[in-house]
């Protein structure tokens, strides 16, 4: 694999990492680290380069021998993996033990997972609990585009398998990498941590002293950011990224009321007020600054051993991850794994936060006439390629406020907020009907149907309504596919059987 990286930089191929299978009789071998550091010496290639997948299995057997031979490996540049992890012998005791880089999920695991319904599928918990831990998530045996944006959607980072690409000579590899755009080199292991996405810790902090002791405590938790007044930690905070942050320790007696005007700006800005921050305090009896602190998540005396400070930090941030979760399970939950717009939880959701001021309301439901054509004919890769492409173009013809669902296998309901014109409604569902089945692409049959119905102001929506549109969109399947029908009076009478 050496000889091979070092050929592809002299021919200036495209340079990426490749995994390499480190055996259990090798691991053992006091000798392995510089071994393979004089291998990759020899032939000139930097050692990140060089991936070491070592099976979960041999994990297992000697522990201890193990994590003093990934210690000496990463401490040499090169990227250690955990291959085969969910194969049965999974330890997350051993997992906390070991210092990796890459997490890779066995394939006959991830197909099981695949198949359970989403409430009993762990992946997701898997990921997570990987990115908590900084690392990189790779999904083996993935074998269609579905499985690919499920894993995409709870937050794998890479995946491998048939749908993609088949094992390959090398010189047809080779060929695939002349086709590759320029990509840069891989990341040094002093530059793992920021490529990880490691979260910052901001000290906002007059006493040169307790700020080293901080920085010191979390360094090889976080990027500990420093600020020693009031105006230098505003600059910091403007200049980050909300969802860098983990969290911020701010001095009660910072000078000239400086912790009040950066807590201010903390709980006044949209991106920021739910970044926990802990106050300190110089001692623990009564002051004019505790009330102030009482507005933090939490508060502690700087007198108390930098222990007390760390637990009081990891716990406001594990409440915060906690609540982030909540969230993320939330949006899940509501939305269609598949094309990214709401299902039918997310749109009744949705329906019961609507405004009065929203209204009134166009409720467009639409159907794929050809989609059981397509995955019949063409494979169900391709029909779940046309949902994707008219998902897009809802997205493209619709406002930002409007509401978008994948309501079935084949229909989408689209709520137009604020539009209580039915010609202009009408107008807006045949512009949609006429652009999918001008942008059809691959050769696919595309076109679609649509009823609208409108929901005046003071009406209460309702599943009637939607009903309507569908009464709306019968008629026009009824006469032929491929049109767009307003709902009246006189379709009020049930059309279908």
């Amino acid at each position: 694999v050496c000889i091979r990286l070092r050929e592809w930089w002299e021919r200036g191929l495209p340079m990426l990492p490749v995994s390499v299978n480190v055996s259990r009789a090798d691991v053992y071998q006091t000798q392995l680290a510089d071994t393979l550091l004089a291998l990759t010496k020899k032939y000139g290639v930097d050692p990140a380069y060089l991936h070491l997948e070592i099976t979960e299995s041999v994990y297992a057997e000697n522990p201890s021998k193990i994590i003093a031979a990934v210690k000496q490996l990463r401490q040499r540049g090169f990227i250690v993996e955990m291959d085969d992890f969910g194969s049965g012998y999974s330890s997350l005791n051993m997992l906390g033990q070991l210092e990796l880089d890459v997490l890779k999920l066995d394939m006959k695991f991830v197909q099981n997972e695949m198949m359970k319904s989403e409430d009993r599928c762990i992946l997701h918990d898997i990921v997570s609990m990987a990115h908590r831990m900084h690392l990189s998530v790779v999904a083996e045996g993935v074998e269609t585009r579905e499985q690919m944006e499920r894993l995409h959607a709870i937050g794998c980072d890479y995946v491998q398998g048939y749908f993609l690409a088949r094992p390959m000579p090398v010189a047809e590899f080779e060929a695939l990498l002349k086709n590759q755009p320029a990509r840069a080199e891989a990341p040094r292991p002093r530059e793992r941590q920021a490529a990880r996405g490691i979260r910052e810790l901001l000290v906002v902090e007059e006493d040169d002293a307790y700020r080293e002791k901080v920085r010191r405590t979390f360094a090889e938790q976080y990027r500990v950011l420093e600020a020693s007044d009031a105006e230098s930690a505003l600059e910091c905070i403007s200049s980050l990224n909300r969802d860098g942050i983990a969290a911020v320790i701010l001095s009660m007696t910072l000078p000239d009321g400086g912790a009040s005007a950066v807590l201010k700006a903390l709980r006044q800005d949209p991106a920021y007020w739910r970044v926990p921050v802990l106050a300190t305090i110089p001692q623990c009896d009564v002051r004019e600054d505790l009330p102030l602190a009482l507005d933090t998540d939490d508060f502690l005396c700087k007198c108390h051993p930098i222990l007390d400070l760390r637990r009081r930090v990891d716990r406001m941030v594990g409440v915060e991850l906690c609540r982030e979760r909540e969230y993320t399970l939330r949006e899940e939950a509501n939305r269609d794994f598949m094309t990214g717009l709401l299902n039918r939880r997310g749109l009744k959701a949705a329906l019961e936060c609507l405004r009065k001021e929203e209204q009134p309301l166009a409720v467009c439901l639409f159907d794929l006439d050809d989609q059981k054509t397509v995955n019949d004919t063409y494979g169900h890769e391709a029909g779940d390629r046309m949902l994707h492409s008219f998902a897009e173009l809802l997205r493209r013809k619709t406002r930002a406020g409007d509401i978008l669902c994948r309501y079935g296998g084949d229909e989408f309901v689209v709520i137009l907020k604020r539009l209580g014109d039915a010609e202009t409604a009408r107008k807006k569902g045949e512009e949609i009907c006429r652009c999918f089945t001008q942008e059809a692409k691959d050769g696919l049959p595309s076109s679609c149907s649509a009823g609208i119905a409108i929901c005046g102001a003071g009406e209460r929506m309702s599943a009637d309504i939607i009903d309507r549109a569908d009464q709306a969109l019968y008629r026009v399947k009824r006469g032929g596919k491929s049109g767009c029908c307003l709902f009246s009076s006189e379709l009020r009478t049930p059309l279908r059987p």
